[in-house]
């Protein structure tokens, strides 16, 4: 993992993440993540000075398009254990 130019950090409080989320969440983001696929976590790249963390507009791009993905594929293993669902299957729970 490379460092990016110093000009391209930006303080995790205070870069750009649409919905502006709360300071715990952005350092959740970064240091537990969020579930993706299969037990996987996915966590937004950060670089430390001192204790501080910051982070780049590429990461946090990265780090959405990711979680975009875990979602889709989330949705579509439900989608098909819906259809697995028979319609006989269905009356028996009075649906």
């Amino acid at each position: 993992m490379s460092v990016p130019h110093v000009s391209l950090l930006e303080a995790l409080n205070k870069i750009l993440i649409p919905g502006n989320p709360n300071p715990s969440t952005r350092w959740r983001f970064a240091t537990k993540g969020v579930s993706g696929v299969d037990g996987e976590r996915i966590k937004l790249q950060c670089w430390y000075v001192s204790n501080r963390p910051f982070s780049t507009d590429d990461a946090v791009s990265d780090f959405l398009t990711r979680c975009t993905e875990a979602q889709e594929v989330k949705s579509q293993r439900r989608s098909v254990r819906t259809a697995d669902v028979t319609s006989a299957e269905m009356a028996e729970v009075g649906l």
